[in-house]
């Protein structure tokens, strides 16, 4: 794989409806819409949150992976907030280190504005998540499965 860059969904505004389809295609859902139909309109988004990265190879230019920062990614825990998930990496690009490459840049991005902890759910994969630093703090039945509920303090 060549080099790597992340880069924020509102730089490669062509590329929203592309991950769009892939958060919806693996989750039956797009818990921000709005965002992604403002960004490919090429709008300026001036709310904090949601915010995407998209994972780029280069030198092809190939997006690769992505992962948001939000609210209420899961409705019944509106008292925890902002979360970090659509995490998602196409399946020939997985199980080289681009999940965490990705988580570790949504905490920076986090960090860059300014928010002091995030919250995600996961049915699988908590392995990656508990080798980044992240705490479980419970488990939550939703959406026909049971998740578990984790939280990583950044600062």
């Amino acid at each position: 794989m060549g080099a790597l860059a992340l880069t924020p969904l509102e730089d490669a505004p062509g590329q929203a409806p592309m991950v769009g389809a892939w958060i919806e295609h693996e989750w039956r859902r797009l818990p921000i819409h709005a965002y992604f139909d403002a960004v490919a309109r090429r709008e300026t988004w001036n709310q904090s949150l949601p915010r995407t990265l998209i994972a780029i190879q280069r030198p092809m230019g190939h997006v690769v992976g992505t992962v948001s920062i939000l609210n209420d990614d899961m409705e019944t825990r509106p008292d925890l907030n902002p979360w970090i998930g659509c995490l998602y990496v196409l399946p020939d690009y997985r199980g080289r280190g681009l999940g965490g490459t990705l988580m570790r840049g949504g905490e920076a991005l986090a960090r860059s504005l300014h928010l002091p902890r995030l919250y995600l759910f996961a049915a699988r994969g908590t392995e990656l998540y508990r080798r980044l630093g992240w705490a479980e703090i419970g488990q939550e039945y939703y959406e026909d499965a049971w998740s578990v509920l984790m939280v990583k303090n950044l600062i």
